[in-house]
């Protein structure tokens, strides 16, 4: 089970330079990838980059050294290449339920104003402070109380007025026992649909 907790930076937070600038400085990574991957696209008959020739297009760019360190501008980078690697399989959606009067999928575009997502992988998670119930992410000064044991990434996302610094962990669910099962579905048109194998129980939509 994965478990996000959100912390909640704005203006006026001691925080917020330390996440506004990474976002500006990551959006600048995001449209050189982006740049690599549109030119590749159309110049090799519509295949994707790999994601390994990729980075080593950009690796060496003032606009990757300029992050807090190499593995956060990695994660910017995978993010952009698992984006844009979906255009081909987005294809064959598209023709299959026949979408192109909707223009059919596109490639990511370039972003001229606004912040781009940082994402800080577990080893950039210290570990001593871990221990004494805080994530600290050591490439630059956030640290949040959290009392978790274990933190799989750190995310930081630009919204409306503030940036949200969500804090993923895994968790194990607890094993149960005994013959009773239910089922709950997340639906599009019905908020939850939910059954269960105990005879007599209707089953709820809503």
């Amino acid at each position: 089970m994965r478990l996000v907790q959100k912390h909640t930076t704005d203006k006026n937070h001691a925080y917020w330079s330390s996440c506004d600038q990474p976002e500006f400085l990551s959006k600048n990574l995001f449209n050189l990838a982006n740049y690599q991957m549109r030119q590749h696209f159309f110049k090799n008959a519509k295949t994707v980059l790999p994601f390994t020739a990729l980075y080593h297009l950009v690796s060496n760019a003032q606009a990757h050294s300029a992050l807090p360190n190499t593995k956060v501008a990695k994660q910017g980078i995978r993010r952009v290449h698992k984006a844009g690697s979906g255009i081909n399989r987005r294809t064959k959606i598209g023709k299959a339920i026949q979408t192109n009067t909707l223009g059919g999928p596109k490639l990511l575009s370039t972003r001229t104003r606004g912040r781009y997502m940082v994402i800080f992988p577990d080893e950039t998670v210290s570990k001593p402070a871990l221990r004494t119930g805080a994530v600290k992410l050591t490439p630059c000064p956030i640290e949040f109380k959290s009392r978790l044991g274990q933190v799989g990434e750190a995310r930081v996302l630009p919204k409306s007025g503030c940036y949200a610094v969500e804090i993923v962990c895994e968790r194990m669910l607890p094993s149960t026992t005994g013959d009773s099962i239910a089922g709950v579905d997340i639906g599009l048109v019905n908020l939850v649909t939910l059954t269960t194998n105990q005879s007599g129980v209707k089953p709820l939509l809503k």
